[in-house]
């Protein structure tokens, strides 16, 4: 499934920030890093959120996937 950021996390669990960063410290929500220019980067994956908070933002989550995916296309090109 799509990994999101922490803010995309959060956006679409409809928590905040520090809450998304409270779970993962506690273990309750897994992560995975991914070094992005040089830095290591949160991404979790949406199961992931779905298995916490259950239901999301799912139009949210579809648009998101699609402009990934549209970027992913684009850098190829």
């Amino acid at each position: 499934m799509a990994r999101v950021s922490i803010s995309e996390a959060a956006r679409l669990a409809s928590v905040s920030r520090p809450t998304i960063y409270k779970l993962i410290k506690s273990g309750e929500l897994s992560y995975t890093s991914v070094v992005k220019h040089g830095k290591s980067v949160k991404n979790i994956d949406v199961s992931e959120l779905i298995r916490v908070f259950g239901a999301l933002d799912v139009v949210s989550a579809v648009s998101y996937t699609h402009l990934r995916a549209h970027e992913t296309r684009r850098q190829l090109v």
